[in-house]
């Protein structure tokens, strides 16, 4: 770059940094490129799978490079879910970065349902839905059980808010993370059993709210 002026690498320095691609698109750094990235067909077949579906449940694969607008793609989608469609359906939204959660090389049911539950609780919180931490509380008691240290909040009421936390904190230990999942992992069945109670329950709240508020369902977006 010796050939280039000094204003000019302050320019290209600046945007070389402006650019991150391990981390989605703020808000106000999104733009509209539907008119050439398909013209939002991703969402729009999103949405119009989950608006025709009257049965069963719906699995998507959304991939593509690093840095190509995944989750920038599943941020919009978040957003737009919560409108009211066409067909007068409307969904909760819950993302998931499971990088928060999970080692991408070094992961396990348990370690991916603990990622559900944490966040899945928290935001719902956030968004003054009330439903039973009951499933926060008996995770968290299985899972100070299986450490002879203090894990920071044995002394303290854990809220959903702390759960998200200590979950995110504690699994970015591999030797941590793994005790956890050896932990749980026999309890695979009971695990999955009391997740769908809990679904069942997140889904007659939803469904049940104010006229004006209520959702048809939720979906859950990982990245």
């Amino acid at each position: 770059m010796s050939d280039i002026s000094p204003i000019m690498r302050t320019v290209l320095t600046k945007l070389y940094n402006s650019c991150h691609p391990q981390q989605p698109a703020l808000p106000a750094q999104y733009y509209d490129l539907t008119q050439v990235r398909g013209g939002g067909a991703f969402i729009r077949k999103f949405r119009d799978d989950l608006d025709l579906a009257n049965q069963g449940f719906l699995c998507r694969l959304f991939s593509g490079h690093i840095g190509t607008g995944k989750s920038s793609e599943l941020q919009e989608l978040q957003k737009q879910l919560r409108e009211t469609s066409p067909m007068d359906k409307r969904f909760f939204p819950i993302l998931i970065d499971m990088e928060q959660f999970i080692d991408a090389y070094d992961a396990g049911i348990p370690d991916i349902l603990l990622a559900i539950v944490a966040e899945m609780t928290f935001q719902l919180e956030e968004a003054h839905i009330s439903v039973s931490d009951n499933i926060v509380k008996q995770w968290w008691g299985r899972i100070k059980e299986t450490f002879t240290t203090p894990l920071g909040t044995d002394n303290v009421e854990v809220s959903v808010g702390i759960f998200k936390a200590r979950i995110a904190s504690l699994s970015k230990t591999p030797s941590v993370r793994s005790k956890m999942r050896e932990s749980m992992e026999p309890l695979c069945s009971v695990l999955l059993t009391e997740v769908n109670l809990f679904f069942e329950d997140v889904r007659k709240t939803l469904t049940n709210l104010g006229t004006e508020e209520k959702y048809t369902d939720f979906v859950l977006l990982f990245d």
